[in-house]
């Protein structure tokens, strides 16, 4: 997650959320699936405000919210490292049509 300047006006407003396709996690490894979290076929910003991101979470629409990033990292995992890079070299590569 990106931080935004005190200056800006926007933190505790809006969160930014980056996505990239040679994204790498400092906690994994090229070897572990889970490495590919933060990818994406296109360099990505997504901006998230924040005040609906509080009422998911207060309206329970998301439970266990803080959970989210391991689930995604099982997840990933199950499916296993040669599958994942199997889907996103295939999405990587009908970008360029």
């Amino acid at each position: 997650m990106t931080h935004i300047d005190d200056t800006s006006h926007l933190q505790g407003r809006v969160q930014v959320v980056n996505f990239h396709p040679l994204a790498q996690a400092q906690l994994y490894g090229p070897s572990d699936a889970a490495d590919y979290k933060n990818r994406s076929p296109f360099p990505t910003f997504h901006l998230l405000r924040e005040e609906d991101i509080m009422k998911a979470v207060e309206q329970s629409r998301y439970p266990n919210i803080e959970k989210i990033p391991s689930r995604n990292s099982v997840f990933l995992r199950d499916m296993g490292l040669h599958e994942v890079k199997r889907r996103f070299d295939t999405l990587v590569a009908d970008k360029s049509d």
